[in-house]
Formats: structure tokens, sequence, C-alpha cells
């Protein structure tokens, strides 16, 4: 009995030891009845989240765009048609071409940014929920699938065709790695990744790819690649015990042939993950359902749990995520909120602090400050997104110095704060 103790101690210990907690805020809701459908970026500052609102029992699609890191949303779709069809997944690979899969084999596509969208539909054998699956690396070479097919293009999808599939598989994911390879994810009939020659028509199939995961209960679900061999695919593996599920990470380092486990855990909420960021090579986070997050910082080699009681209490039961730093991130989900980590730490950002003019804003060079006289005995400081201090005067400011101006080019792409004393103001660095 004794000994039964021990083990549950050191159980629950080593769950409190790999446990962080981090403050997320609820800053964004859509509408009432609405539902979040997913969430991408193209870069930190420019993020497209797609959504359905229930207007009087007729359901509306919405997208809606960022361009200052999340702090503020514009919707640039509404939908209009009088066929309805669910959207499922949003590819934005650059500033102006931007995909939205959908329900009955359908897609919007815009090549504006926004401004003006077509609707199409991919002819081809329909399965459930339609196009489940996109991944485009330009504005020219991308895929759309369902579970059970796969559509190539070479020209932003004005034409295309259907891909032959090395037999009935089960596709879980999909992943354009350059213009002609292509990597996919199946969990039937057996968990398998493969890799395709689009160019030569080669499909090889690394099988049993995911050893740890039992054929007969498993779900590699989503998969996330820097280039065409460090990647991640998250999932999960039943239990056997009712409908709970083991978390679980895998990670490749030769293009998917071996893989190897990064995370096998049975903590609340227990079932499993479903999609997985990254904000560099290093950084990256993970979710699955009702509030389940993990994050990495050695580049996806350990994987702590955020335990943050906020998301988990209030959270519905699908979550997006894409991440905006290397601590920060905006999660989407059902029942149509947005939710983010602190925007910066030990600053207060209230709005009638916010009255320090900065310009040009957005900038790609220098900023130019104007401080009020009562403020030139304090020191200029500049912070990231993240509440790191990324610069400050070596000096007192001299009553000449009414007007500073910094050098921000080497700066990464984001938004930073300006804090001089007691006041703060924002800028974006492009």
């Amino acid at each position: 009995m004794k000994i039964y103790i021990i083990i549950i101690c050191l159980v629950l210990f080593s769950n409190f030891l790999y446990a962080e907690k981090n403050h997320w805020e609820n800053y964004f809701k859509i509408d009432t009845m609405s539902s979040f459908q997913g969430i991408t970026k193209l870069n930190p500052l420019n993020i497209l989240a797609i959504a359905e609102i229930e207007y009087w029992f007729k359901p509306v699609r919405q997208i809606t765009k960022s361009t200052d890191g999340g702090l503020s949303w514009k919707i640039i779709y509404v939908d209009t048609v009088k066929t309805w069809f669910d959207c499922r997944r949003i590819a934005y690979p650059t500033k102006n071409f931007i995909i939205v899969s959908c329900d009955s084999n359908y897609f919007l596509k815009t090549t504006d940014g926004g401004v003006h969208w077509e609707q199409h539909q991919i002819v081809m054998d329909y399965y459930v929920n339609g196009l489940v699956h996109i991944s485009l690396i330009d504005s020219l070479y991308g895929v759309m699938g369902s579970y059970r097919n796969i559509a190539y293009s070479d020209d932003g999808f004005k034409t295309y065709k259907i891909l032959k599939l090395p037999g009935k598989i089960m596709i879980s994911d999909i992943k354009l790695i350059s213009p002609t390879i292509l990597y996919v994810l199946s969990n039937e009939p057996s968990c398998s990744f493969f890799k395709y020659d689009i160019k030569s028509d080669i499909w090889t199939e690394y099988q049993n790819s995911f050893p740890v995961y039992n054929p007969k209960y498993n779900l590699p679900y989503y998969m996330y690649f820097f280039d065409s061999l460090n990647g991640f695919v998250v999932g999960m593996r039943s239990t056997g015990y009712g409908n709970t599920k083991d978390d679980m990470i895998h990670k490749t380092t030769d293009g998917g042939k071996t893989w190897v486990e990064v995370l096998n855990a049975f903590n609340e909420p227990k079932f499993g993950l479903f999609s997985v960021d990254f904000f560099d090579i290093e950084n990256g986070i993970a979710v699955g359902q009702f509030g389940k997050i993990y994050w990495t910082h050695d580049s996806g080699n350990t994987w702590i749990q955020d335990s943050s009681d906020e998301i988990i209490n209030a959270s519905s039961a699908v979550l997006y995520v894409t991440m905006t730093g290397k601590n920060s991130a905006i999660i989407a989900d059902l029942e149509g909120k947005l939710w983010r980590t602190p925007v910066i730490t030990g600053i207060s950002v209230e709005k009638n602090n916010m009255d320090i003019p900065v310009y040009p804003n957005p900038t790609d060079s220098y900023i130019y400050i104007n401080l009020p006289l009562e403020f030139l005995t304090e020191k200029i400081k500049i912070y990231s997104i993240e509440g790191i201090l990324v610069y400050q005067t070596s000096d007192i400011l001299k009553m000449s110095d009414v007007s500073a101006k910094i050098d921000v080019s080497r700066f990464a792409s984001g938004v930073y704060y300006v804090k001089v004393g007691d006041r703060v103001c924002r800028f974006i660095k492009i």
C-alpha cells in the first residue's frame, strides 16, 4: 500500500514540476452566437481568423484580419452567397493571396488581401466535411484535400489535378514542402507518413512511422514542418478508459523517415492534442481541447503544460492557435473568443497613457518621439510585445532633445512599446 502511495505522489509531483502558469486574457469576442473555425498568420503582424455567426438560425461566414499582431481586428469578408457551406481551413502564404477551404469541396480565394473574393468548387469525389486540409507555399503552388482525396495546383488554383493516392488511406493532414514534394499523414489503415514526389509520381511510405501508437487506438492529427527535414506531429492515443486519451507529440529531423517521441502525457483535460504552431525553430505551442496547452522553448525536445486557470475554466471544446512571439500566442475557440498571453510584462498600457507621439508608424527604419517637457529627464525604453527590453537611451535626455530619433531598422518585425516615465505608446516595425 505504501509503495502505491509513493508512486502516486511521484506522478503528481512530476506533473507539478512540468507545468507552468501563464496569464491568458479573453480580449475579443466576435459575436454572441459565433464560433471560430481557424486562425493563421503570414507573420507576427498579419493574422487571419475565420468564424461562423448564427443570425436568426441563418449561419454567416466571416473572415477577420489583423495587421498589428492581433491587437485590433477588421472584417474583410462576410458571407453573401445563398448556398451555405462551412469554412474548414485557411491558408495565408502571401500578403495578398488567401484561400479558405470549405465544405462541399468549395473554397474562397482573394488575390488582393481580402478586398475581393471569388468562390470556386473542386470537382472530385466528396467525403464528409469537404476540404478539411490545405497547404500553400506561395500564390502558385498548393494542395487542398478531404480525408480521402487531394487536389494539387501550380497556378493558384486557377486549375488543378487530382492526385492518385497510394491506396485507400484516411488522411490526417497534408503539407506541401516544395513545388514538387508533398508530405501526407494518415491514420488508416495504419499510422503512416508518406512522401510524394509530384514530378516523378512516386509515393514513399514510412509505415508504422509512430510505433508508440497502438494501431487500434490512435490518431496522429496535425503536422508542422520548418523545412523538408525538421517537423512535428501532434495527436492522441486512446488510454482504453472511456474516451480519455494521452497527449502525443513526435519529432523528426530526417524528413519523416524516423520519428522520436518527445511527449507522451496523460494530463487533464484528457482528450489529446489537435494543433501545433511555432514562432521560430526553438519556440512553439501545442493545443488540444478545453484549454489544453503545452509550450516548448528548446526546439520541441521538451514540452511544458500551461495550467492557467483562465483558459481551462472558460474555454470551449476546440482551440486553434498561432504564435506571435517567443512567449506569446493567440488562441481562437469554438465559442467565438480570442485569447492572448500578456502583451507586455511589467508595463501598464492603458489608453490614457498612449499619448506620446511616435512617427512614422508603422516604420521600417527610424522612429521620432516627441517628448513632453516634463519627461526630458527620463530615459527612453523600448520593449518587445513580450516585455523584453530591446533598447534604452544611455543617458538622461537633455533639454534640447525634445524630439528623439531612434534607429529601429535592426528590430525584427512586430509590435513594440516605447516607455518614457509612466507613459507608454505603441509602434509597429515592418
